[in-house]
Parts: C-alpha cells; sequence; structure tokens
C-alpha cells in the first residue's frame, strides 16, 4: 500500500510480498517525504540506486529478500534519522 501526508505527498510504501520483479528506478528519489520505504520479498534485481540514500527523511527501509546485487553505496551515512535499515537475503557485497 501508500500512504499519503495531508498535502497528498508519498510518506509510506509498503511493497510487502507483492510479487514485484525489475529494477528499482532512480527516480525513487524525487519522493522527498518519503519516510517509510519496504520493498522486502519481492523479485526485485540490479543494484541499489544511490538516489535512495538521498532520502533524508527515511525513518525506515526494508530492501531484505529480493535478488539485488552490487555493493551497497557508501552514501547510506546520509540516513541520519533511520531507525530500521534492512538488506538481508540479497546478493550484496559490501
Amino acid at each position: 500500500y501508500i500512504e499519503l501526508d495531508d498535502f497528498y505527498c508519498i510518506k509510506k510504501i509498503d511493497f510487502f510480498y507483492c510479487n514485484l520483479s525489475g529494477f528499482i528506478p532512480p527516480e525513487i528519489g524525487q519522493l522527498t517525504y518519503l519516510i517509510h520505504l519496504s520493498i522486502c520479498y519481492n523479485q526485485l534485481s540490479g543494484s541499489i540506486p544511490i538516489e535512495i540514500f538521498r532520502l533524508i527523511n527515511l525513518t525506515f527501509l526494508n530492501i531484505g529478500i529480493n535478488e539485488l546485487s552490487g555493493q551497497i553505496p557508501c552514501e547510506n551515512g546520509s540516513l541520519t534519522k533511520l531507525a530500521g535499515l534492512y538488506f538481508y537475503n540479497n546478493k550484496l557485497t559490501e
């Protein structure tokens, strides 16, 4: 599901077990009000777009149990509001 705030800005995306495939589009970085992103238990592939780490309001990020590969971007230190961060069960390297 997708949750909007009072101004119709996307603040929460939860696509848990939605059978999604393909890649995470870099345009995800345009969702500047996003605070919760959970796209785990899907078949997403490719690398983690660096744009995710520009979502400075993000407090929760779960991209576990997909087919993501490549390195975890070192920009993840810019997410200072994160309370939960999950990359488990992918094909990622440090």
